[in-house]
């Protein structure tokens, strides 16, 4: 059998770590959001991009660029006060463009998490608490004055389970 390679393990572990459930799928959005955050802080270092066009304008450096960077991805809505330089216009708006993407895979992750609790609650297959209940099994026409029955038969008890409906 041939050794993987360091592309196929990688693979392997992305996955592994998706299918782990919500926590595995945060994790790599957060991989994700860095990688975005310090490549586009990369950019705005290697091209000398500026934030303004005034005449003698340096470039934002890396770590002014990636904070810059950062906030167009936590606050889209930013970018309205950005100055006329389109270097810098463009490169946010790739920041915010990935943001926005990875934001709805973190929101569709929760979600999805969230039905999956709700789903393994509703198989109704966590421990009762009740004691001293009466349990009925299978279902027709019979099962309401069944009801009834336990109804009347537990009306001497202090907290019955089930109480008469009208």
């Amino acid at each position: 059998m041939q050794k993987p390679s360091f592309s196929e393990k990688t693979r392997y572990y992305f996955e592994n770590t998706i299918a782990s459930g919500p926590m595995g799928v945060i994790k790599w959005l957060a991989i994700f959001s860095l990688f975005l955050v310090l490549s586009l802080g990369a950019i705005i270092l290697i091209f000398g991009i500026t934030s303004s066009d005034e005449p003698g304008a340096e470039g934002l450096g890396f770590i002014e660029g990636s904070w810059q960077i950062l906030m167009s991805t936590i606050d889209p809505g930013a970018m309205g006060g950005d100055g006329p330089v389109w270097a810098f216009r463009a490169v946010r708006l790739i920041a915010t463009l990935g943001s926005l993407f990875l934001i709805s895979i973190l929101i569709g992750t929760i979600s999805s998490g969230i039905d999956g609790k709700v789903r393994r609650i509703k198989k109704g297959r966590s421990r009762v608490l009740e004691t001293n209940h009466t349990l009925i099994l299978g279902w027709s026409e019979k099962v309401f004055s069944i009801i009834l029955e336990i109804i009347e038969a537990n009306s001497n008890q202090k907290n019955p389970s089930i109480l008469e409906w009208h």
